[in-house]
């Protein structure tokens, strides 16, 4: 077994990530008595949309979350707890996804590979939330997990108040990690920023250079992946 694979074990995974937790709702691996998985590939909504289900909820909640990696599914599945795919488009992801860790094109179009491949054989197991949803009908998102699941999470239109909270959280959030680790750069703040969309820009011409077989592969995941998203 390969160390890729290893790590995507499940088994593997819920032994050892939970060393890498950070404080409630920032990175938390899927445990059988929390509420439910929230997850997905990085630059894909992750913290819009785990913080947006938290204000909507107006309660604590367990999520797993911000692990990025497919054992989370696979733990979900088997403690039989309702589970949310957060789905950017290929592009999009892997050149924010760059930026954000400073790291070439070609290895971040791998990684996104690497964490959608494995998600195929489980598609029953969760719903999927397409990018362009979570951040502009997140209530869509959670309806359709409530009825997947037999769930009764609190849903609605997120008014620009509701918005305005999320990204203060965000910005809250981005803030205790800058304090921790020191002065980010700009390209590794969550919300975008116009240094980003340059950046974002250069990247997306190298995207257009990677192998072409990569970036097919790339997008039948990304197509198989959203066709169970329609309602």
């Amino acid at each position: 077994m390969s160390m890729v694979s290893l790590k995507h074990h499940p088994t593997v995974f819920r032994l050892l990530a939970p060393r890498r937790e950070r404080a409630p709702y920032e990175r938390r691996v899927i445990r059988p008595l929390d509420d439910t998985l929230i997850e997905g590939f990085p630059r894909s909504a992750n913290t819009y949309a785990v913080e947006a289900f938290r204000l909507l909820q107006n309660r604590q909640c367990a999520i797993g979350n911000h692990f990025h990696n497919p054992a989370q599914f696979a733990l979900a599945e088997r403690y039989g707890l309702p589970a949310m795919l957060l789905l950017r488009e290929p592009e999009g992801a892997v050149v924010s996804f760059a930026a954000y860790q400073a790291t070439g094109v070609r290895p971040a179009l791998q990684a996104y590979i690497r964490f959608h491949a494995p998600l195929l054989r489980r598609m029953r197991s969760f719903v999927v939330a397409p990018f362009e949803e979570v951040t502009s009908d997140f209530s869509r998102s959670i309806a359709r997990l409530n009825a997947c699941f037999g769930c009764d999470f609190a849903h609605r239109p997120l008014s620009d108040a509701d918005d305005a909270q999320i990204r203060e959280a965000i910005h809250a959030k981005r803030a205790r990690i800058a304090a921790a680790r020191g002065q980010l750069p700009a390209a590794t703040l969550t919300l975008p920023s116009a240094d980003k969309a340059d950046q974002q820009e250069r990247l997306r011409t190298q995207y257009s250079q990677a192998p072409a077989a990569l970036r097919e592969q790339a997008q039948v995941l990304h197509a198989r992946l959203h066709e169970s998203a329609r309602d």
